[in-house]
């Protein structure tokens, strides 16, 4: 899990999940062209594909994986399905919050606390949850949290959210007011 602070990502953006900074490997892509990835392709797996190019194997204890099977169109089929995100600074403009993301939905939670983090301020944002479809509103112009068609995704999201949590060690296990807010918010997906 990257933990980012500072005015570096704003609210879970996509143009920040995607961004890559590919060089020039000749010898990998003969004709000079790239595959589009298939899916789950994010800024937090960059490590893992330059240290492909120097080690046969992901180091351990490394978080991410080398995509260069994807931009080749060999997508391997355990590939993530999802990311996990957290942007800690707390500012009124820009607040802390948790997000998941599929290649068509984006979840997140709003919690709006400092918590610990230092260049923080101390303004509190009043918890909310934010959901787009990203097939049908891919400018993400319309937060459809309540809408009753996406009921049983955002129930799934949540879960996923909680899961990847899990896996990342980003649990909020010594911070008792994420922990009473992620238990009021998400209710019995909590565990």
């Amino acid at each position: 899990m990257q933990k980012v602070t500072g005015g570096a990502c704003p609210v879970l953006w996509d143009g920040f999940l995607h961004q890559l900074h590919l060089g020039a490997q000749p010898r990998l892509y003969p004709d000079g062209t790239l595959q589009p990835p298939e899916r789950g392709l994010y800024v937090g797996g960059f490590a893992g594909h330059v240290v492909a190019h120097h080690c046969p194997d992901d180091p351990e204890g490394s978080q991410g994986r080398s995509f260069r099977k994807n931009l080749l169109g060999q997508t391997p089929k355990d590939w993530r399905k999802s990311i996990y995100y957290r942007y800690w600074t707390q500012h009124e403009i820009r607040p802390a919050h948790i997000g998941v993301r599929t290649d068509r939905y984006k979840l997140m939670f709003i919690y709006g606390q400092k918590l610990h983090t230092k260049g923080s301020s101390d303004v509190v944002s009043a918890p909310a949850w934010e959901f787009y479809d990203l097939q049908k509103d891919p400018h993400e112009d319309h937060n459809a949290y309540q809408d009753p068609a996406y009921a049983p995704i955002i129930r799934q999201m949540k879960q996923e959210l909680l899961r990847l949590r899990e896996q990342t060690g980003d649990t909020d296990a010594t911070e008792p007011v994420m922990q009473e807010l992620l238990k009021r918010e998400v209710g019995t997906l909590h565990r």
